[in-house]
């Protein structure tokens, strides 16, 4: 077998080995793929569909943010296919192929399935900004944020959907008309983070104290790879509910 050669000059031939090998390389960095196969059929020629890689079977299906289950956007397909049979998926960079764009917006996946918009669906899963009508930069994995609110009566936990897993989660509580750190009457509400870079970790994102033993205590927890658990502890008998305004980070 020749062996591949770097070192070539004005006129020598090139290798087919060398040149699909370095056809190869660009696609792994550029982040195109045609090694995966679809899950379902999907027509991703026309207009690029934002797909999800299913954990059972490794296959790419269309996501929806409607379902729980089908938020962990990780690129686009960008050719036909239907289930088990190959089809070609870019998961970074700027990706071709749209119509209608508008220039500058945010793109988010729509709650029907494999369609994005400008407005978030019930889930916001952000997927990247329009560059121009026809051409949107994906917005890595690890760059996505989900901002929400999540309110507790009692004591409990609360499972809050983010789409992805989060690294961190910020938050700041209100009970009634205390916002902050405090409304002037010894009433406080504290912000604070939980991290999710290990799932032991737990830590307050809302902190409530009257001063007369009336406490509300919510931890960021449980976190997984599509959101975390909202847990609160409860002394006493402080107002409720308490309001949580999380930024949740991967």
């Amino acid at each position: 077998m020749a062996e591949s050669k770097d070192n070539y000059s004005g006129g020598d031939k090139i290798l087919s080995s060398d040149l699909n090998q370095t056809n190869k390389n660009a696609n792994d960095g550029g982040g195109f793929r045609d090694d995966i196969d679809a899950g379902e059929t999907i027509n991703g020629a026309t207009t690029p569909v934002p797909v999800y890689q299913d954990s059972a079977d490794d296959e790419l299906y269309k996501c929806d943010a409607n379902d729980n289950t089908k938020l962990n956007f990780i690129g686009f397909a960008i050719s036909n296919s239907t289930d088990g049979n190959p089809i070609d998926f870019q998961g970074e960079g700027i990706v071709r192929g749209f119509s209608g764009l508008t220039a500058g917006a945010k793109y988010y996946v729509q709650d029907t399935a494999g369609t994005i918009g400008t407005t978030p669906g019930t889930k916001t899963i952000l997927v990247g900004f329009a560059i121009s009508a026809t051409e949107l930069l994906i917005i890595p994995q690890d760059k996505k944020t989900h901002f929400g609110s999540v309110a507790h009566n009692s004591a409990g936990t609360t499972g809050v959907t983010t789409g992805f897993r989060p690294r961190f989660v910020l938050g700041v509580g209100t009970v009634g008309q205390s916002f902050g750190y405090s409304d002037g009457s010894n009433n406080y509400c504290l912000s604070g983070f939980g991290s999710g870079v290990n799932p032991a970790v737990a830590g307050y994102i809302a902190y409530y104290n009257n001063g007369a033993g009336s406490i509300w205590a919510i931890t960021a927890n449980n976190f997984t790879e599509t959101g975390f658990d909202s847990v609160a502890s409860v002394s006493g008998a402080p107002p409720s509910p308490i309001t949580v305004y999380y930024l949740a980070i991967a």
